[in-house]
């Protein structure tokens, strides 16, 4: 019996990792210095400021999150305050049209209804080369015929999943 039970465990189909993080909204007084004297200038053109501490359990690292040109803008740093990346919040209309169209073909693909919640350009250098970003993630919520949840998936401007996580989402208390 133990045998055919590891065999149809083993078709089952293999679910996404599993993507939970927990952000803390913190003070300024309690982001590394070393971040904020990087983002000095950035951050005197920018709005609505917040600083956040995260986890997902196994990593810790900081966040900031402000308005600059129209755009929200998310920088993370390490537990010791270096710089990890940059995400620039998007619609799909604003992204190269190639770009958006190999994105759409590939949520088409993969799920039978789909929304984009949020889709934000990635770049791993500060500041970011605006307009070359290495990869676009999207929070999406979806359909296919065997789920129904939130997903993060991370593509490539061709349009390939490069990583894709469920999402558990959890509420405010």
């Amino acid at each position: 019996m133990y045998p055919v039970l590891l065999y149809l465990f083993l078709l089952l189909p293999s679910a996404p990792p599993v993507k939970q993080e927990v952000e803390v909204s913190i003070r300024a007084s309690e982001f590394p210095a070393s971040a904020l004297a990087l983002l000095k200038p950035t951050l005197a053109r920018a709005s609505n400021i917040v600083h956040f501490k995260q986890t997902d359990g196994d990593v810790f690292s900081y966040e900031i999150k402000f308005w600059l040109d129209g755009a929200r803008w998310s920088v993370e740093f390490s537990r010791s305050g270096e710089f990890e990346d940059v995400e620039i919040e998007r619609r799909l209309n604003d992204i190269p049209q190639a770009t958006a169209s190999a994105i759409r073909a590939t949520l088409n693909e993969r799920f039978k209804n789909h929304a984009i919640r949020k889709l934000q350009e990635q770049y791993l250098t500060w500041p970011p080369d605006l307009g070359s970003p290495i990869a676009y993630e999207l929070i999406v919520e979806g359909t296919t015929s065997t789920e129904l949840g939130v997903f993060e998936l991370t593509l490539d401007a061709a349009g390939t999943i490069l990583e894709e996580r469920r999402v558990i989402e959890i509420p405010d208390l």
